[in-house]
């Protein structure tokens, strides 16, 4: 399993606002903005997940191909 540890200062609900500072909710969802200024962060988790196991660098390949195809 792999956990990736987001700065809270930069989550956002699910409907864009800024997430208020608090113990997290089970099941709770939280937007991550990926941009030009954090794309190393993205690299490392990418990285990281490669690395965790087999299944894991299949599904980042899986998901690469996705984005790859849709930008067509």
């Amino acid at each position: 399993m792999i956990y990736v540890c987001l700065p809270m200062s930069e989550v956002l609900t699910m409907d864009g606002a800024p997430r208020k500072p608090a113990k997290a909710k089970p099941k709770e969802t939280v937007l991550y903005d990926f941009d030009a200024s954090n794309i190393s962060f993205l690299m490392d988790v990418i990285h990281a997940f490669g690395m965790a196991s087999q299944q894991h660098n299949e599904d980042i390949r899986k998901i690469l191909g996705k984005i790859l195809e849709s930008a067509r």
